[in-house]
């Protein structure tokens, strides 16, 4: 594990205006990553998309990781370990990856979009109260655990028709409409955009849950976020940047399949609702 030292005099040569412009300070890594995880292929973070973002209350780490095995991993975690300028310990803060849909290997089964597939790339955000300009350097690592994409025909799809790009009061919006394509009821339906800018820095990740229909979970949990086979649903999603900030940008939906023949199934989703 590499440390990465920050160039204070390098942000500080940035102009308010240059600062109020960007809404963000970016930095370059070059950092090895390692895992405790004994394979020849790792989950790594991609360097070029790493942000580090100066806020107004803390630093933000945006960017994304990439699966390089070739299993199936859940529960992705990017963690960062923060120190000062004398080298003593701040702070220790993590966040999970964004992934595709995807499910543990045990007795209990449970889904998560904390699941890469191989090669599959998705995004992050870690949060931190400590200041920018009170950090002197921090190290990261990826942790993950071994498990299995979830297998349902069809799909949930972003209507082209519907979808919009538009400029908000405090940043660019993204809205438009979901379609569950599969033959299941799906509830806690959120869909994630990740936004870059023009050198491929993520410079946002935001979701929304999907306005849907009403439905109770078997863990007696009524959500307005459930959509039936074939249903549609409304998003708006709300960023923190302007839309002529954006380079490229692209999405992923997660959801918890309804499983009739069992209630210890999608549980991963409901504990995630209740804590945003």
């Amino acid at each position: 594990m590499q440390t990465k030292e920050i160039n204070h005099a390098e942000v500080a040569s940035l102009t308010t205006e240059q600062r109020n412009e960007m809404g963000r300070v970016i930095i370059v890594l070059g950092i090895v990553l390692t895992t405790a995880t004994p394979v020849l292929s790792q989950v790594v973070l991609v360097d070029e998309s790493l942000n580090v973002v100066d806020g107004l209350l803390g630093t933000t780490f945006l960017g994304e990781v990439r699966n390089d095995t070739d299993q199936d991993v859940v529960f992705v975690e990017v963690e960062f370990a923060l120190k000062d300028k004398e080298g003593k310990m701040l702070a220790v803060e993590s966040g999970y990856v964004n992934g595709s849909m995807g499910k543990t290997i045990g007795f209990v089964e449970l889904y998560t979009d904390c699941h890469l597939s191989p090669g599959e790339i998705g995004p992050f955000r870690v949060i931190t109260l400590v200041p920018f300009d009170e950090m002197g350097s921090y190290t990261h690592k990826v942790m993950w655990e071994e498990g299995a994409s979830v297998n349902i025909s069809g799909a949930v799809t972003v209507l082209p028709a519907s979808f919009a790009v538009r400029e908000g009061f405090l940043g660019a919006q993204y809205l438009g409409e979901v379609r569950n394509d599969t033959p299941l009821h799906l509830t806690f339906v959120e869909i994630i955009y990740t936004t870059k800018d023009a050198t491929g820095k993520v410079i946002d990740v935001s979701s929304s849950y999907i306005s849907g229909s009403s439905f109770m979970t078997s863990l007696g949990i009524e959500t307005d976020t459930h959509l039936a086979p074939g249903e549609t649903g409304t998003f708006n999603i709300i960023t923190m940047v302007e839309a002529d900030q954006i380079g490229s940008y692209y999405h992923k939906i997660s959801f918890e399949p309804v499983k009739e023949t069992s209630v210890s199934s999608a549980t991963w989703g409901s504990v995630k609702a209740l804590f945003r």
